[in-house]
């Protein structure tokens, strides 16, 4: 996400949904300095995990998000199968936005995403995060460098 955006430092952010996915990328964002607001449809849950990190927690859904620079999805909607035609956000929800980042990698291209790009904003797919933890792993099981072509090749078979 660095590349897309540079320093995160005061870049508002974002992040839909209060389960483990959303609470990495918390923890995450927060250790670069992004402002960082979690939605979810429990607000309970989303001002738990607001507090436990320190960030603002609001509930969902919300009319749009103007005003945010990053809208990060870490719900399963949009994961193949019954939720595969469903999304956090509309194009018209994402007006504004810089980047959307969408966590689920299978189907690639998500309803989410398709909206993403039509409201203009830059797109992150899921298969980026599953190859850098794919990465990771590897280096940690193998102390060696994997090959990131053949990497991408193999996740992209799986779609």
């Amino acid at each position: 996400m660095r590349e897309e955006l540079g320093p995160l430092r005061d870049v508002r952010c974002a992040v839909v949904g209060a389960g483990g996915a959303a609470r990495a990328c918390v923890w995450a964002l927060k250790q670069d300095g992004g402002d960082i607001t979690v939605f979810a449809r429990d607000k309970n849950k989303a001002d738990f995990l607001a507090k436990t990190f320190g960030v603002h927690g609001q509930g969902f859904p919300v009319s749009s998000f103007a005003g945010f620079d990053v809208v990060i999805n870490t719900t399963p909607l949009g994961t193949r199968g019954e939720s595969e035609d469903q999304s956090i956000a509309s194009a018209d929800h994402l007006r504004g936005v810089r980047l959307a980042y969408d966590l689920v990698y299978n189907p690639s291209e998500t309803t989410f995403l398709g909206a993403a790009r039509s409201a203009g904003c830059k797109v992150l797919g899921g298969i980026e995060m599953l190859l850098a933890q794919a990465v990771e792993q590897f280096r940690l099981w193998t102390e060696t460098e994997p090959d990131l072509t053949v990497m991408r090749a193999a996740a992209l078979k799986l779609q």
